[in-house]
């Protein structure tokens, strides 16, 4: 509260008083950490890169602030996925899928969408269906999906033997099979 006694014309005092709210301006600082992919909107801004990043906005006072931000964008999880066998077989045969990535990363691997092994790098195939590995960093919980394997699996062939001619014969003869 401020206050000034003040003379008018007449000779008279007068008290003028002012009440003056000074509202204040505001720094804020922010740190986000964002998996590999991923991007973060900031003042309008769609952002996909790390780095250091400052805009001015009004606060709740209409006083301008500022905003800075620091982005970190993770680097992305590293695997290696291989068919061993082909990705079309008969029944009874298999194919296998083998994986490689670091020890932090848990591994969960999917059959038609549903989950079918989380324990091994080596996934044996016996079974028709579209394959596919989902990787979580167990640090960051950054994830990530493989591309997916398509698997065929054919019906065995059913052999139809029959013997042509006689099924008796003498040694040293022969018989005809179709």
């Amino acid at each position: 509260l401020y206050q000034q006694l003040l003379v008018n014309a007449q000779g008279c005092d007068s008290l003028l008083q002012l009440q003056l709210t000074i509202f204040r301006s505001d720094t804020v600082q922010r740190s986000v950490t964002l998996c590999a992919g991923e991007s973060f909107v900031f003042g309008g801004d769609t952002l996909r890169i790390s780095g250091n990043f400052q805009k001015n906005f009004t606060n709740q006072f209409g006083c301008d602030s500022l905003v800075q931000l620091q982005l970190q964008i993770l680097p992305a999880l590293v695997y290696q996925l291989q068919l061993i066998g082909s990705n079309t077989f008969c029944a009874g045969d298999s194919a296998m899928l083998q994986g490689h990535w670091s020890a932090g990363y848990k591994a969960f691997w999917y059959r038609n969408g549903q989950l079918v092994d989380s324990l091994h790098t080596l996934l044996s195939l016996k079974t028709a269906g579209v394959y596919q590995l989902r990787l979580i960093d167990t640090l960051t919980a950054c994830t990530i999906w493989s591309d997916t394997f398509s698997i065929e699996v054919n019906p065995r062939p059913v052999a139809v033997i029959s013997v042509v001619g006689s099924t008796q014969i003498c040694m040293g003869s022969g018989v005809s099979l179709s």
